[in-house]
């Protein structure tokens, strides 16, 4: 079991160069748990898509059911208090501390190629390419 950062869960679900990657993390741990906060993260990354990338609503509403398929029965609640805390003492956003308060209260890694994240919690976060690295 990882915590997937919605970077991760967009190079999965959405074609890039990182899509391969993301393929091999999958294979490698298929139990992906994110907190709710995933959901506005990716829509507004599909947005992003179709804006910039000319995606059409139905490839992005495909794309988006993938995606609940996927990660829908992994989402779990994270502690307000705690993520406050994580934000507060490091320099990172609220959002960014529910992913490393999951993690840390999971006990697993959080994956993420955010390296603000890395570098505040180098115990908890790591990049994809460092967690295939890691498993072999």
């Amino acid at each position: 079991m990882i915590v997937a950062n919605s970077n991760l869960i967009a190079y999965l679900h959405l074609p890039g160069p990182m899509s391969t990657i993301a393929e091999r993390v999958l294979s490698k741990d298929p139990v992906w748990c994110t907190p709710p906060l995933w959901k506005s993260e990716f829509r507004s990354i599909l947005f992003s898509y179709m804006r910039t990338q000319n995606m059409d609503l139905s490839t992005a509403q495909i794309h988006w059911q993938n995606a609940i398929s996927h990660l829908g029965a992994h989402q779990c609640e994270v502690d307000s208090t705690r993520v406050l805390e994580l934000a507060r003492s490091s320099k990172l956003s609220a959002y960014d501390a529910e992913y490393v308060m999951l993690a840390e209260q999971l006990g697993v890694s959080l994956l993420t190629s955010d390296k603000q994240i890395i570098h505040e919690f180098p115990k908890l976060a790591m990049t994809p390419q460092i967690f295939l690295k890691e498993r072999g």
